[in-house]
């Protein structure tokens, strides 16, 4: 249950980014800070070398779905988990 919500409030924070010069008169936008379930899981690294605007390479989605199984599953394995990002 716990963390179902911790992944639905990752999922929904957001970030300020430049807006496009179509869009002259707001000057920043709200984007979704963790916009993969890589990010939200904290299985993938932010910003990093390949800057914001460029996608990280991804894991294949059974991959990252077998890893929220697993943590889902084991409690053990999720407390530990939330420990190492920092959130438990």
């Amino acid at each position: 249950m716990w963390f179902a919500q911790w992944v639905e409030s990752r999922a929904h924070e957001t970030i300020e980014k430049p807006v496009s010069a179509r869009e002259r008169r707001r000057q920043v936008k709200r984007v979704p800070k963790y916009p993969t379930l890589k990010e939200q899981l904290g299985l993938a690294s932010t910003g990093g070398a390949q800057g914001p605007d460029m996608p990280a390479k991804e894991d294949a989605p059974d991959e990252i779905a077998e890893k929220a199984d697993e943590l889902i599953k084991n409690p053990d394995l999720l407390v530990d988990f939330l420990r190492l990002n920092g959130e438990g």
